[in-house]
């Protein structure tokens, strides 16, 4: 007689090693997708260059907060480093690499990531400085000549002054906008728009008036008779007549 006891004992042991050996293969599949997300976002950062300081910092930063490695960033150094010092050596590591070797050479040798973009960021004070004298010079001397729409035109006034603005140089819409009454941007767009589509009707209505009064000469230059035969719908220097004459008087 089967003892029921070790029968079910040995129907439930391949149960348990199937089971532990596809949490195995799950979360050998997890890791996986972990590590292949994780190469995405660190690769998905810009590259720091001598002239995109400030869209670096945002894209980095934004990555490490996307990973859940921020806690660094929120917070001063904790008595408890675990969670602490895994955030800031992480967010370390991620920062340093998309910082070229060029730049990592000028920085301290402080371990903190919070304090690592602000370190950073003293090395470009002056290029940010040189960008704002570059857009403000370009904003005084824009001028609209016509050539393009008016309304991409005073967008692009607008975007310059959004740049400078986002480099501390604040510009208000009262020096963005000349007008006798005071006005919003977008009241700007619109009365400009509309004197655009004003002086083009004229323009159309002028080439029509000058093309009319062309056919009017036209026709009336047909209907005024020959200064030489006194017939219509020809001039005395195409009259056949005339030239038969004039031949004759010259032999």
């Amino acid at each position: 007689m089967i003892n029921c006891q070790y029968l079910i004992v040995a129907l439930r042991v391949p149960l348990t090693v199937d089971i532990s050996v596809q949490r195995l293969n799950v979360n050998v599949v997890l890791a996986k997708v972990s590590s292949s997300t994780i190469s995405t976002n660190v690769n998905s950062i810009l590259m720091l260059s001598g002239t995109n300081f400030k869209d670096w910092k945002e894209n980095v930063l934004t990555i490490i907060s996307c990973m859940d490695l921020d806690l660094v960033l929120q917070t001063e150094r904790p008595p408890d480093l675990e969670n602490w010092g895994y955030s800031n050596r992480m967010s370390l590591m991620i920062m340093k690499h998309a910082v070229p070797e060029t730049f990592r050479g000028t920085m301290s040798d402080d371990d903190n990531a919070k304090l690592f973009p602000a370190e950073l960021e003293k090395h470009f004070v002056k290029s940010e400085k040189a960008k704002t004298s570059i857009l403000l010079a370009k904003f005084v001397s824009m001028r609209y000549k016509g050539k393009k729409n008016i309304r991409e035109y005073v967008m692009g006034i607008s975007r310059i002054a959004s740049k400078l603005k986002e480099l501390k140089l604040e510009l208000s819409e009262d020096l963005l906008v000349h007008l006798k009454d005071k006005c919003s941007l977008n009241e700007l767009i619109s009365h400009c728009k509309q004197e655009e589509e004003r002086l083009k009707q004229d323009q159309l209505e002028n080439a029509h008036l000058a093309t009319s009064s062309k056919q009017v000469q036209k026709k009336q230059d047909l209907e005024s008779p020959c200064f030489f035969c006194k017939k219509a719908r020809h001039k005395k220097k195409d009259c056949p007549k005339y030239a038969a004459w004039h031949k004759q008087s010259a032999n």
